[in-house]
């Protein structure tokens, strides 16, 4: 994943380094898998700035709800 800020580019890769929730564990060190609700830190951006976040989507679903998530965990931002 790739970051277009107003004031930079940067690569995102926080996902393959580190646990974060929503993240399924990894089966490609290059590769992260989501249950459909997952967390992706962007790391500090300028509050009234644009961004265009780039990805490459290599899969994609179904995703199954997950009965014991409340809803407000599967509501946040």
């Amino acid at each position: 994943m790739k970051l277009w800020d107003s004031r930079e580019s940067r690569v995102i890769d926080t996902h393959l380094n580190t646990d974060l929730p929503g993240w399924h564990q990894r089966e490609h060190p290059d590769l992260g898998r989501t249950n459909g609700s997952a967390t992706l830190p962007l790391g500090y951006r300028e509050p009234t700035g644009n961004g265009v976040l780039c990805i490459q989507i290599v899969n994609a679903g179904p995703y199954l709800l997950d009965t014991n998530e409340t809803a407000a965990q599967a509501l946040s931002a």
